[in-house]
Formats: structure tokens, sequence, C-alpha cells
């Protein structure tokens, strides 16, 4: 079996239209060899591109591909709902009124310094609404906090399946 090949030139011409422009040498056909079921000859021929298209590159790592395969199955396994050290979502604060909004930002502040994924909603709004939009946006733990909680230094915990966990100190 012998494959007609082309020059080392026009490979490396053939190589070069990969940054965009389009390869100023024809490429020769390349003859394959028939397989033995086949009996007529089988020629590639490299067509030319049309006008304003590109040559596509493709960057493929099996490594990478079954990280994304293993993150598509968990994702649809999991529906969304990520475990506490995997999910981008873990804690969000909410404050009941407008005065205990300096009291959530110390909690927001401690629990982002100790290296959580926190946020602190400062939408206007009542606390109903906003505990069912941060169950909603799948968050992990939601700390509710109004002006009794500020002055005992506690949070009420609920988890996004509705589970109320209680008044709990933040540390």
């Amino acid at each position: 079996m012998q494959y007609q090949s082309e020059t080392a030139a026009e490979e490396q011409a053939a190589v070069a239209g990969h940054k965009g422009e389009e390869s100023k040498v024809k490429l020769s056909s390349q003859e394959f060899p028939p397989d033995e079921n086949d009996t007529q000859k089988y020629t590639w021929q490299e067509m030319p591109l049309k006008p304003g298209f590109r040559r596509p590159v493709i960057i493929h790592r099996a490594v990478l591909g079954s990280v994304e395969r293993f993150t598509a199955v968990l994702t649809e396994h999991l529906a969304g709902k990520w475990p506490f050290w995997l999910s981008p979502r873990q804690v969000i604060v909410l404050p009941i009124s407008e005065k205990a909004e300096d009291y959530c930002e110390s909690v927001y502040l401690y629990l982002h310094k100790l290296g959580f994924q926190a946020e602190l909603d400062r939408s206007q709004g009542n606390i109903k609404k906003k505990i069912r939009n941060a169950q909603l946006a799948q968050w992990n733990y939601i700390l509710v906090a109004g002006e009794e909680e500020m002055h005992d230094g506690l949070v009420n915990v609920r988890t996004r399946e509705m589970k109320i966990l209680g008044a709990m100190r933040v540390d």
C-alpha cells in the first residue's frame, strides 16, 4: 500500500492556511487505498473555502470531554440543587427591615471573609417574596434577620427545601 504524498512546501502552505488566510497553493488530490469491499478508488480533494469563510480549527482533549460529560450528568441528576460544598449559591442573607440591614451586612461580610459564596439581598419588598425568590434561585441556606435577631446576635436559618432550622449564632 502506497500513499501519494504532497511535497513538504505544499504541506507547510496548507498548514499556514489555519491563520485565517486561504492557502494560495491548491492541494493536490490524495489517493487512499481502496478497502477490500470497495472496487472504486476514493480520491480526497480539499475544496476551496467560500469567500468570507475561514477554516475551523478544533482542539479536542479527551480529558476535558470526560469532565464535561461528568458535569452534564451531575447537573441533570441534581436538577440544579448542588450540594453545599459545590454550590455557587451557598448562603444568602435577607434583612427583614431597613433597620437590620447594617447587621445583615456584617453577617454577609463575616461569611464572605470565611470563604463562603454569600450574598446580601438589599431589594425592596416583603420578606415572604425575598424568601421565595431565594428558594427559586436554589440558595442552599437562607439567613433571615430582623431587629430581634440583631439585638441577640442571631439569624433564622432556612434551607431551600422550606425546612426551618431556627435561630442560630452566625459563628
